[in-house]
This record gives C-alpha cells, structure tokens and sequence, in this order.
C-alpha cells in the first residue's frame, strides 16, 4: 500500500510540474494547463480543434481577400481631363412681384441648372461670371450687375432692384461659364 501510495505522489508530483511547464502527454492522453487547471485532452479531441482552427483561419482569410481584392482592382480617380469637359448648363430667371409700381422693390432670383457639388460654406468652390442686365422698352440699359463669383453654394445669387420711371423692362441672365 505504501509503494503504491508513493508510486502515486511521484506521479502526481511530475504531472504537476509538467502541467507548469504548459503541455505533455501520457499514452492516449493530452494534458493543457488552463488558468493553474489541468484539462485532460485527447488526441482526437486535439486534432478537432486544429480542423476547426483551420476552417475559422480560412473564413477570415477569404473574407479579408473579399475586401482587399475590389480595394486593389477598383482604379483611381482620375480628376483632371485635357482638354477640360465641356458640361451645358442652363441659366434660369425669376422676378417677382410681376406686375408692379414705380418705386416698389422687385426681387430677381438668377440661378444655374448644375450647382457645384463640392460647394460647402467653409471653402470656396462657387459658381463665376453671373451678369444681370435690365433693359428699359426703348432696349436702352438701366441697370447690369457682374457677380465674379456667386457666394450662395446652392448656384443663386438674389439682387433686390426697384423701377423708377413706368414701363415694360426685359431682364437679361448670362452666365459666361468658367474653367473649374
């Protein structure tokens, strides 16, 4: 009893010390030291979990490649055209009220079709070279207005005018475009 009981306090003794050391075997069986636990595995138990590592590492291989791939095979932006594109746009007109008195405000409202997508209110990417013109019945010029750059970022610029004599008057928008 004594042999047997010392047999296995030696036994003990070295499991435990192995167990510190991270890892070793005894015939069918794997011991892994977790957390100052031995957790008895065996072999099978061990390659199941190899095949599970290999399937899960696999899964996020092809799913970085998934993301990686099109990030590679999308091409550059390529900003600048020589010569530079040629884009028609529309200049639009509005007045009101229609009709009114002498000496009684008109409110002109003169906007482009095609705003500047980058246009923010902290930078200064605007639209350029608005004029207004306003020609009396005789066709005679009373009043032009030249915007070199429109502050709004919306593409319109508003300019408040009032008649001083009666008449028909005709409201002239030209937009001279410009080389963004």
């Amino acid at each position: 009893m004594r042999l047997c009981l010392f047999s296995f306090a030696i036994s003990t003794l070295l499991q435990v010390t192995f167990a510190f050391c991270g890892f070793y075997c005894n015939k069918n069986k794997s011991y892994i030291q977790t957390n100052h636990i031995v957790i008895p595995q065996t072999i099978k138990e061990k390659r199941k979990k190899m095949k599970f590592l290999n399937k899960t590492t696999a899964i996020a291989a092809i799913l970085m490649l998934t993301i990686a791939i099109p990030l590679v095979a999308i091409p550059l932006a390529n900003a600048q055209h020589n010569p530079g594109w040629n884009i028609t746009t529309f200049a639009y007109i509005n007045v009101a009220p229609n009709p009114v008195g002498v000496g009684q405000k008109v409110d002109i409202l003169i906007w482009v079709d095609k705003p500047r997508a980058q246009a923010r209110i902290l930078n200064d990417y605007r639209m350029h070279k608005y004029r207004l013109t306003i020609l009396d019945s005789a066709n005679n010029v009373v009043k032009s207005e030249f915007w070199e750059t429109v502050i709004d970022t919306t593409s319109s610029q508003y300019y408040a005018w009032t008649p001083d004599t009666a008449g028909t008057y005709t409201l002239n928008f030209n937009f001279e475009g410009f080389y963004a």
